[in-house]
């Protein structure tokens, strides 16, 4: 499999007015054509900041300030506006988390997708047309030329988030960042449209990388995990090694608390403590007040992110 994104060093703060918030503070990963990638952490650890910086879509106070995000031998946080515009929507594509405000409420869902097909790959009316009915029966929406005409209220959660995912892979492309896209579905659809994106990532040979907490969707679906807390990644391996051999002390504490690994009769188990809070500069290890075998350099400098195993990354200072 060939590399298609190299991320380095990737840092995105948010400018405030009460002091700068490090919400991605050097991140670097790679995904290959074929592969999922699961980047996991709880609420507020910087995944979804990571995709929209590879996408270019931070918005003000937020800036990129340092980093490289090779897709394909270009750095796209290099290239004019111009150029990421013909990339974005057409060669990488997101999945956002929340399907009724990623669709616009006022537009017939055929006619947003059939609006990618002819910016991005010229095509006239009648073909966008005839290729938004085949994707929309590509991803399960029954009677595709009826519901073509529809509008985002008219459909279900699922539907609608069916719809975005058809949107996502209607001009083929290479890589597909898929922001918790499952969430707020029930458990039924959530399988169903796991299932349909391994399928389309399989038949297309694209890359995908899955932003989510959910560590069960992980553990079946994912070729890679990335661990991320307080803005940076802290161990990264293969599904089956973080599973059986966590090594940072915060993925030991995720394990834990999955629910088939409590005792029965037993209460869950919790990482104790709070999150840092990301304003300012952490001089140390972000976990370091919650880490149940911290030492003195874990309060006042950062660990690099290390390889410890073949392709076994982690970012403690016990491996340092």
């Amino acid at each position: 499999m060939k590399t298609i994104l190299e991320v380095k060093g990737l840092k995105t703060h948010f400018f405030l007015s009460r002091g700068i918030v490090r919400a991605v503070d050097d991140v670097s990963f790679t995904l290959a054509s074929g592969e999922t990638l699961a980047i996991v952490g709880e609420s507020g650890c910087g995944k979804s900041v990571t995709a929209f910086s590879i996408m270019r879509l931070v918005a003000p106070p937020g800036r990129t300030v340092a980093g490289e995000v090779f897709f394909e031998g270009s750095d796209l946080l290099l290239l004019s506006e111009e150029k990421m515009r013909g990339i974005r929507g057409n060669r990488i594509s997101m999945i956002f988390q929340e399907p009724m405000t990623s669709l616009n409420p006022v537009f017939r869902i055929g006619e947003q997708i059939a609006e990618g097909l002819r910016l991005h790959l010229g095509l006239t009316d009648s073909e966008a047309n005839e290729q938004t009915i085949r994707m929309l029966e590509l991803v399960g929406i029954p009677s595709p030329a009826a519901r073509y005409r529809d509008y985002p209220h008219q459909l279900s959660g699922g539907m609608r988030q069916r719809v975005i995912i058809a949107m996502a892979l209607a001009c083929r492309p290479d890589l597909v960042i898929a922001d918790e896209p499952t969430t707020a579905l029930d458990v039924t659809i959530q399988a169903q449209i796991l299932e349909l994106m391994d399928r389309l990532k399989t038949e297309r040979d694209m890359g995908l990388i899955l932003i989510t907490h959910d560590l069960g969707v992980v553990a079946e679906r994912a070729h890679r995990i990335a661990i991320m807390y307080a803005g940076r990644i802290v161990e990264s391996a293969d599904t089956a090694e973080i599973f059986r051999n966590p090594l940072h002390p915060y993925t030991e504490g995720l394990l834990a608390s999955l629910p088939q690994r409590t005792q029965p009769g037993m209460p869950l188990q919790t990482i104790p403590g709070h999150v840092p809070s990301l304003l300012g500069d952490l001089p140390g290890c972000g976990f370091c007040d919650r880490c149940p075998r911290k030492s003195w350099e874990c309060k006042t400098q950062a660990p690099e992110l290390r390889e410890v195993g073949k392709g076994h990354m982690v970012r403690c200072w016990k491996y340092s």
